[in-house]
Order: structure tokens, then C-alpha cells, then sequence
């Protein structure tokens, strides 16, 4: 039998640690030292940390408590979320809105959503991005049961992509063009652009973004036929 793992190691890039931070990331081995000057580290770590929702949970409960507010009886994460929420003036946020109506907080804590939560509770900590770097591999030299991930993760731009995804797109765009379908390679093309200006979180950028790609592609191919 073969087992597999993902680790992965990362900073979060801010102002400061501060209780917000701490309740969240505090499980990921947080350490504000390392590498310092704006950067924290934080990994998760397979065999480990693993921190899921219910201990996230706690530690809400704990910045609940500190900050004197006030939870219904037998409180939920939904509901400490809620009262930060109120806390911080992001009642209305539509990010918690959508956790706390929709999202299921249920087995390990992703970094992503905690990086979105953080955001919407700022006690100073001034979070500008999150840089994440990882790995899954076996115990066993199987095939493709190694790979890389990348994620970043910033106020403006969310970028994710893994080692696999440069096989498949590689993989489509040569048969694509072995049998002689430019366009269908062009197609591979395009979509792995638009995937990463889906990133882009403000619709007007994307726009515009968009609009300023297509200008730059079209005076590439235009230098190219001169």
C-alpha cells in the first residue's frame, strides 16, 4: 500500500502579527520571525500540522472572548464569524456573507479561505498577500503521484497553478499542432490566458487588463510578420 502526503511552505506578507492573524494561521506554524521584514511563515505540513475548521473554531472562540462580544447560546463558527464580523464593520461584507450562509466548515482549514477571511478582519495586521509553495508525493516511486502547487494570493490577484497542468497543457497544444490545427492550439493557448485574468478579482481591471493583452498579442504578431 502506498501513501501520499502534500506539504507545502509559505509567508504571509503584512504589517504584523496580531491576535486576528494568530487565531487564524497560528495552527499553520506561524512564525513571524522567519524570513521577517513584512513576511511571516506559516506550512502545512502532512504529518504534523494539519489544523481543520473545529480547531479554527476555538481559536475564533478564544478572539471572541478576548474582545468581550457577544454569541448566541451554543455558539457555531458561523456565529463567531458573525460577531467579528459586526466587529469590524464588514456585516455586509460579501465574502463572510457567502462563508457564512453557503460555505461548510467541515475537514482541514484551506489557506485560501482563511487568507479571505483575514481580510475582512483587519486589527492592524495590514495582510497584502499570501505566497504558498507545495508539494504532494508517495512513498512509493509511482508514476505521477509527484507534483508541484503554487498559490498566490494578494488583495488585487489570485493565481493557483500546479506542475500537472503544464503536461496537460503541453500535451494538448503538441497534438493540436501535429495534426496540423493551429487553431485548436491557439484555443489551449487562450484559455490558460483567461484563466489567469479570471484572477484578476475587480471586474473593471479584468476588463481593461484583457483589452491591453489583446492590444499586446495583436502588435506581437504584427512585429512577427514584418
Amino acid at each position: 500500500m502506498a501513501n501520499n502526503y502534500f506539504d507545502a511552505t509559505g509567508v504571509l506578507v503584512l504589517s504584523k502579527v496580531t491576535p486576528v492573524i494568530t487565531a487564524l494561521f497560528g495552527g499553520f506554524n506561524l512564525d513571524p520571525n522567519i524570513p521577517g521584514n513584512g513576511s511571516a511563515y506559516i506550512s502545512h505540513m502532512s504529518e504534523s500540522n494539519q489544523p481543520d475548521w473545529d480547531d479554527i473554531c476555538d481559536k475564533l472562540e478564544e478572539l471572541v472572548v478576548e474582545k468581550g462580544l457577544s454569541v448566541p447560546d451554543a455558539p457555531c463558527i458561523e456565529d463567531y464569524l458573525a460577531s467579528l464580523a459586526s466587529h469590524f464593520g464588514a456585516d455586509e461584507n460579501e465574502v463572510i456573507c457567502d462563508l457564512i450562509e453557503k460555505f461548510s466548515f467541515s475537514g482541514s482549514a484551506e489557506l485560501s479561505v482563511l487568507f479571505d477571511i483575514a481580510l475582512c478582519f483587519d486589527d492592524g495586521h495590514g495582510l497584502k498577500a499570501m505566497k504558498i509553495e507545495g508539494c504532494w508525493h508517495c512513498d512509493k516511486p509511482r508514476l505521477f503521484e509527484f507534483g508541484g502547487h503554487g498559490d498566490y494570493r494578494g488583495r488585487h490577484i489570485r493565481m493557483s497553478s500546479q506542475s500537472s497542468t503544464t503536461l496537460n497543457v503541453g500535451e494538448s497544444v503538441d497534438e493540436a499542432l501535429e495534426a496540423g490545427d493551429p487553431t485548436k492550439a491557439a484555443g489551449c493557448l487562450l484559455k490558460q490566458v483567461e484563466g489567469l485574468l479570471a484572477g484578476i478579482t475587480d471586474n473593471e481591471v479584468r476588463a481593461t487588463l484583457r483589452g491591453l493583452v489583446g492590444s499586446g498579442l495583436m502588435a506581437l504578431a504584427a512585429e512577427a510578420t514584418r
